[in-house]
């Protein structure tokens, strides 16, 4: 079971791998759909694509650990902890 701080870091760490896919492939796609871009613009567009897919990320992450808690009918061990 992931904690809310792990489910973010795996979800950077999996978009900043995604980010550098993006931004090498991302001319030689442009081109191919006959978009002209400009470099800049593509950092742009991979920027802003890639800070979507960090919240996705992370959102559906939370998403399936809270529905596995559920349906285990137990609460997450870092919860727990939390109560102290």
């Amino acid at each position: 079971m992931q904690t809310p701080k792990q489910s973010l870091k795996e979800s950077i760490v999996n978009t900043v791998v995604g980010f550098f896919v993006t931004l090498i492939f991302s001319p030689f796609i442009y081109w191919c759909c006959d978009m002209p871009m400009k470099p800049q613009q593509i950092g742009l567009a991979t920027t802003l694509f890639t800070l979507l897919s960090i919240a996705r990320n992370f959102i559906i992450r939370r998403y399936f650990n809270n529905n596995k808690e559920q349906a285990d009918g137990k609460l997450p061990e870092y919860a727990e902890s939390d109560k102290g």
